[in-house]
């Protein structure tokens, strides 16, 4: 990506991209390959506003990487296959990457951004020095499906791992340590209060049977299925910008259930649907948590990285309505690797 203009944004989005499969969470997405790459961006001469944006909309790839929570959790919510839901991410998180990757490179080009050209004969080494690091993908994979432990403990696995290979990279100073626990309770303390204000936001709502109300108000304005899928991924956007995964998942999904399987929405079509849907509940204001986290990062004004946020909001709808309009996206590779049925 270096030997484009604007390559670092590239570079950002490829490392959440990567990132993903390891946090599996669009939140610890944001504040881990933000912390490192959203300085490196303004150091290099790049808007805050539109780092802040750029990191937040990279951070949602989390969502839909084949082993994310909200993946597992919604499987664990349909009772659906966690293979064929994993598969169908794949393809629609390609299509989600490239098309921020060309606001990124269209973004670069206009400002005139620099680039970061890498001598050839320096990849190797570097990669190879890299090695122990990316074993950390190898590590989560491997562990969560040999069993070894689960998706809950990943975090706890990978930071004695990084702690371990602190040493190797003889970066693990005492004082970087302490700065680094500091930063991560400091950004883990304001992410867990806002969780637990939606969760109690939820709670609220499923005891009012507010699901059931939008349901019926649902079906009232149509049966056809598109209509039907659009109406609710709608829905889900608006309830993703207030309401943690978790809290929809049990607390709102269930009910909307019977109406998809009636109007002949696919489970695991679905499944990938509302993975963008709350995706882009993470970056559409008042809450947007994705961007709460990557402004502090940036050290910008809210306001600001709202509007640097616009063209990757309307680029993420676009292609959620490639999706919702054309099943075989997503569907194509579960059909080729699991036989799973294609949409007629």
């Amino acid at each position: 990506m270096g030997r484009l203009r604007g390559g670092l944004g590239a570079a950002n989005l490829v490392a959440s991209f990567l990132f993903g499969d390891i946090s599996g969470s669009a939140v610890s997405d944001t504040a881990a390959i933000g912390s490192l790459m959203i300085p490196q961006m303004k150091q290099r001469g790049y808007k805050a506003a539109f780092c802040a944006a750029l990191q937040g909309t990279a951070g949602t790839l989390g969502m839909m990487a084949p082993l994310a929570i909200t993946i597992l959790l919604y499987a664990s919510a349909t009772n659906t296959s966690v293979s064929r839901l994993a598969a169908a991410t794949v393809l629609p998180a390609f299509l989600l990457a490239g098309s921020f990757m060309l606001v990124a490179l269209v973004h670069g080009r206009r400002y005139n951004y620099p680039r970061e050209i890498v001598p050839r004969e320096t990849i190797l080494p570097r990669t190879l020095r890299a090695m122990p690091g990316m074993f950390a993908l190898v590590l989560v994979v491997g562990g969560i499906l040999g069993g070894n432990f689960t998706p809950a403990e990943v975090g706890s696995v990978l930071l004695g791992y990084e702690l371990i290979l602190s040493f190797f990279y003889r970066t693990a100073q005492p004082k970087r340590l302490y700065h680094a626990v500091v930063d991560a309770g400091y950004i883990s303390g304001m992410t867990l209060f806002m969780a637990a204000t939606s969760s109690s936001l939820g709670f609220v709502l499923a005891r009012d049977l507010v699901a059931q109300q939008v349901v019926e108000l649902v079906t009232q304005i149509s049966t056809d299925r598109i209509m039907v899928v659009f109406v609710v991924s709608a829905v889900f956007i608006i309830l993703g910008m207030i309401l943690e995964p978790p809290a929809m998942i049990f607390g709102f999904l269930p009910s909307f259930m019977p109406l998809l399987s009636k109007v002949g929405v696919d489970v695991v079509y679905w499944g990938v649907l509302f993975c963008i849907n709350m995706g882009l509940g993470c970056i559409i204001p008042p809450v947007a948590l994705n961007l709460f986290i990557s402004t502090q990062l940036a050290g910008v004004r809210y306001d600001e990285a709202v509007r640097a946020t616009v063209p990757f909001i309307i680029i993420m709808i676009i292609d959620m309505a490639l999706i919702a309009i054309f099943p075989q996206i997503p569907l194509l590779l579960p059909h080729l690797l699991f036989d799973y049925p294609m949409p007629k």
